[in-house]
């Protein structure tokens, strides 16, 4: 087993001869190289957060031998990401991709690194976890007009929400809830009564993942 750090030749030398001959013994020599067995790493820039989600990946390779190339292997269907060496330090360059999730569960990708050197070829791996970033908001009022007190009951129909957060006295212009309009629920049907007047009701609604809100 080769532990050291650099290639390592070893030099042969056969002495062949006839037992009882006068004749000279022939010499022959042979060299044997034995490479290093890769040993590598890499260390995304985060492992897990909302889709899409970027992450940067740092190849790290120890014991190397003759460097030839890094092939990522992102898991995802994408094509893989080959990487060779930089003339300077650092000796491998940084490789982004961009994971996505389009479904209502979180999704862990398993990338994998190979890296290859002579003979040899060693992959390594790492899980990134992506969380989905899908919510569509919509709820229903009614009644939407009569006499005051007006009660109105709304009922949320909302998709891929988990947190809900009820407006009624919403600032289009600003883009925020005025006053203490705002009211949490975990419920999806709220009643209010109104005095008279025009309101604007906003229904904010957040995944459970904290990724998603609309």
């Amino acid at each position: 087993v080769d532990t050291f750090p650099v290639a390592l030749t070893i030099n042969y030398t056969l002495s062949a001869s006839v037992q009882g001959s006068l004749c000279p013994a022939g010499n022959s020599n042979l060299a044997i190289t034995v490479l290093p067995k890769p040993q590598v790493s890499f260390i995304p820039s985060v492992n897990n957060g909302c889709s899409p989600l970027n992450v940067a990946f740092k190849a790290v390779t120890l014991n190397y031998g003759q460097p030839d190339s890094l092939v990522f292997i992102w898991g995802d269907g994408s094509a893989n990401t080959t990487i060779y060496p930089s003339a300077i330090n650092p000796e491998w360059y940084s490789v982004n991709h961009t994971f996505y999730n389009n479904i209502s569960n979180a999704v862990i990708y398993n990338v994998k690194m190979k890296a290859s050197s002579g003979g040899f070829d060693t992959i390594v791996s790492r899980p990134v976890t992506v969380m989905p970033n899908a919510v569509n908001t919509f709820f229903t009022a009614a009644p939407n007009t009569g006499c005051e007190p007006l009660v109105v009951k709304f009922q949320d129909q909302s998709s891929g929400a988990s947190i809900l957060d009820w407006c009624f006295n919403y600032n289009i212009a600003r883009d925020s809830c005025m006053g203490g309009g705002m009211i949490d629920t975990a419920g999806s049907t709220i009643t209010k009564t109104f005095a008279a007047g025009t309101y604007t009701v906003a229904l904010y609604a957040i995944s459970g993942y904290g990724c998603a809100h609309d």
